[in-house]
């Protein structure tokens, strides 16, 4: 029977000791002594050949060690795993200084990109090994100097060999596997976060090993749940960080608690003056943690259910509001010493909000609009309805953020699926959701695309617009403008507007070209008196700083607004079709037939003589049967027998025409009216109501005929039966002579003697006199018993002389 690695003992003779000794598989005793270098990130000056051959240097330390680590057996590379404390720190180096897939691009030789990428690959292999606790279904047997013996010889000095009892598995308990993962910090929530930012997406954008890592990080939090909680108290760490941020930017917000505002935050600098290097950290920073937390959520989406707590998104989008617009405004302000370097931090700071709108839909869709329509009552579906609605209303304050979310993620899509979910939900309150988005598109001066516009392409994400794609180690954003929806916010202004600025502008600067002014204006965000007052002080942006002052402006053709016309509010059922002439400019007319169209009685005729699908479906028909008897399809096929007697076919085939004389009647039976009525004594009635009555009590005629002579021996068992009955309850039978004396005087009432037979009297004393109790049996008696003579049951005995 196999043994787990956790209840594995091993015995060691102990020579000094004379003596056997046992100790557990998982024991300090058994790691080797092996000290495991840190990590450190390539350099950026390849040509500086001394830090270049550092670097190499301590990646082959690392990579040497780390294949002499995967070598080991199961038991002895779980004890360097525990008992190791260089090995932690060789992996945390390496996840905190690897390169990112969104960090510089590191312009390595092909030699030291080859070590960077063996690196990376060891390193996963030791984390997914890490975190499996049963590694193979291959029964192994471990040697020690060639010999299987169970006892080894050694002393103190030497260094213990491993022994196997028997043949095992290589497998440790489920429940001891969680606890040596939590007890030993073998992973943590940061670990595991970097692990997902590292390898969850790699240098060229794809997946890369996202399944993998996917069942890895699952496999963790199934074996031990306390990672989940663990999880949950970090959430108020991160808010922290980002509430450190929105301090160091001088952004006043109060997303991690009530907390005091601290003394040293008076000294704060301000962004604008910050140095240039510091300001990049800032940013960076920023959107490091940012895309982390995305790459975990989009790795192990169960974490969503634990972001959706304490309002952790809601706060999110508080940041995204107060500090982002902020950052954007320093950076059109600061000076940059090339367009490069500017474009470089812009891009960073823009995939930061994306990362934030990301986010922010991932854990709504997760836990709210995936699993709706697949909800199996009406309960589980208003549950995931109202929690959506509780969220979007709770950002509805945020305007800048409103208007990018909705720019990636339509609020015209997610209505339309709350729609066609179980729950009754009132419209009004999304109405109230939409205005709301309406209104803040106003407030920062967006327009809004009509839901009549073309549908525009998605990304896999679910985004509208481009998806940023990766290109080495950096990336590229394309269209940044469509990606995040101008997250600078720009305005809309018409040329007529436009124009109306460039002109103002010039009466203060008129040596200036107008293809200038526009571009300052854009820059700007079409704020004149900003213009004016950073071209007085020609303090301008680096992007502005080597353009021609003298640019003209390109000539456009102002745009006619036409009128909205009512087609594009106009739903119909025939929309888009091919005879849709609102949206179609050539109709096909052959399709179209002015008039009557000719039958083709030939081709009708044809399809009424075809019975194949009469034939192709008697076998289907023929399984449901439960009698050998001739179906349907039988008859039809059939020929007509001129032979055939139809004398006594009595079934009438057919609905009953009630076209014929007799229609009324037919619908309402004929009654003689009252005038012309016989009337009718009421005692008449009265008999005739009577003998309906006793006609319908009357037992019905039995038409089975049974076996007479069964008849015949159930007769004489009746008939026995009654003689002894009658035996029992009214003495001797009444052909028995008797003699009764009785005094005539007392009334002619009495039973007498009549040829030897006693009379049963029925008759009594006059009325008045009263009665004795033997005719008043014998009334009753008789009235019980009337039925079983003369012609109170002809139709029962007419049945019963029918049988015989």
């Amino acid at each position: 029977m196999a043994v787990p690695l956790d209840k594995l003992v091993i015995s060691v003779y102990n020579e000094e000791r004379k003596s056997k000794e046992q100790y557990p598989a998982l024991h300090p005793r058994w790691i080797k002594n092996v000290q495991f270098i840190c990590y450190q990130a390539p350099p950026l000056d390849v040509e500086d050949k001394v830090f270049a051959n550092e670097w190499k240097e301590r990646a082959d330390f690392i990579i040497r060690d780390l294949h002499w680590l995967l070598k080991q057996p199961h038991d002895k590379f779980w004890c360097q795993v525990i008992f190791d404390k260089s090995l932690h720190r060789c992996i945390d180096s390496y996840l905190k200084f690897a390169p990112r897939c969104f960090d510089v691009v590191y312009n390595l030789p092909d030699d030291l990109q080859k070590i960077e990428s063996e690196i990376y690959r060891l390193v996963y292999m030791v984390c997914v090994r890490m975190a499996t606790h049963k590694e193979s279904k291959v029964d192994t047997v471990i040697l020690v100097n060639g010999s299987t013996s169970v006892d080894i010889h050694c002393s103190l000095s030497a260094s213990p060999r491993y022994v196997s009892m028997t043949k095992q598995k290589h497998f440790i308990t489920p429940e001891e596997f969680g606890k040596i993962l939590y007890e030993n910090y073998i992973f943590d929530i940061p670990r595991l976060m970097d692990l997902a930012a590292l390898y969850g997406t790699n240098h060229t954008g794809d997946q890369g090993n996202k399944p993998l890592l996917t069942k890895m990080i699952t496999n963790i939090f199934t074996q031990q749940p306390n990672y989940g909680n663990d999880l949950a108290e970090a959430i108020p760490t991160i808010l922290q960080i980002f509430q450190n941020i929105s301090i160091t930017c001088g952004v006043m917000t109060n997303i991690a608690g009530q907390t005091p505002q601290k003394l040293d935050q008076a000294n704060i600098i301000p962004l604008v003056s910050m140095e240039t290097k510091q300001f990049q950290d800032v940013i960076f920073y920023l959107s490091d943690t940012l895309y982390t937390i995305w790459i975990f959520l989009d790795v192990y989406p169960p974490a969503c259910n634990t972001f959706v707590q304490k309002d952790f998104i809601i706060k999110l989008a508080s940041l995204y509001d107060s500090l982002f617009p902020a950052l954007i405004g320093v950076m059109k302000e600061r000076e940059w010493s090339c367009n490069s370097y500017y474009n470089m931090v812009m891009d960073k700071l823009r995939l930061a909000q994306l990362h934030v709108l990301k986010i922010f839909r991932q854990v709504i869709s997760f836990n709210y609009l995936d699993p709706l329509l697949d909800a199996g009552s009406e309960e589980e579906a208003g549950s995931h309805v109202e929690g959506y609605v509780h969220f979007m209303s709770g950002v509805l304050a945020e305007k800048w953020f409103l208007c990018h979310l909705n720019h990636l993620y339509p609020f015209r899509d997610d209505r339309d699926l709350l729609m066609q979910s179980r729950y009754p939900i009132d419209e009004t309150r999304l109405q109230f959701i939409l205005d709301a988005i309406n209104e803040a598109a106003a407030t920062c001066g967006w327009q809004m695309k009509s839901a009549a516009d073309a549908v525009r392409k998605r990304s896999p994400d679910g985004a509208t617009g481009d998806a940023p794609s990766y290109t080495g180690t950096d990336y590229e954003v394309a269209d940044t403008e469509d990606l995040i929806g101008a997250c600078a916010a720009t305005r809309h202004c018409t040329e007529v507007e436009i124009q109306s600025m460039i002109i103002s502008v010039k009466d203060l600067l008129p040596g200036l070209g107008d293809g200038f002014i526009e571009l300052c204006l854009e820059e700007m965000n079409y704020d004149v008196e900003k213009v004016i007052h950073m071209l007085l002080e020609d303090n301008l942006p680096p992007a502005l700083q080597r353009c021609c002052r003298d640019l003209p402006r390109e000539e456009r053709a102002v745009p006619t607004e036409e009128p909205e016309s009512v087609l594009s509010e106009r739903q119909n059922v025939f929309d888009n079709d091919k005879f849709d002439v609102f949206t179609r400019d050539r109709v096909d007319t052959s399709c179209i037939h002015r008039g009557k169209k000719e039958r083709n009685i030939g081709g009708v005729k044809a399809v009424l003589d075809d019975k194949s699908t009469i034939a192709d479906l008697k076998p289907l028909y023929d399984k449901y049967g439960h009698e050998d008897v001739e179906s349907i399809y039988d008859k039809i096929t059939n020929e007509y027998e001129d032979e055939y007697d139809d004398t006594y076919d009595s079934n009438t085939i057919g609905v009953a025409d009630t076209n014929d004389v007799d229609e009324l009647t037919a619908r309402r039976p004929f009654t003689v009216p009252r005038v012309f009525a016989v009337t009718r004594s009421t005692k008449d009635s009265d008999a005739s109501e009577s003998d309906e009555e006793e006609e319908a009590n009357a037992p019905k005629r039995d038409l089975f005929i049974e076996d007479p002579a069964k008849i015949r021996e159930q007769r004489e068992q009746r008939r026995a039966a009654k003689d002894a009955r009658n035996k029992k309850h009214y003495g001797p039978q009444r052909g028995q002579s008797q003699a009764v004396g009785q005094d005539k005087t007392q009334g002619q009432s009495q039973d007498q003697e009549v040829q030897g037979q006693k009379r049963y009297d029925v008759k009594g004393n006059a009325k008045g006199k009263g009665q004795s109790g033997d005719v008043l049996h014998n009334r009753a008696w008789k009235e019980k018993h009337k039925a079983t003579r003369v012609h109170h049951n002809r139709k029962a005995l007419a049945d019963r002389k029918r049988k015989f």
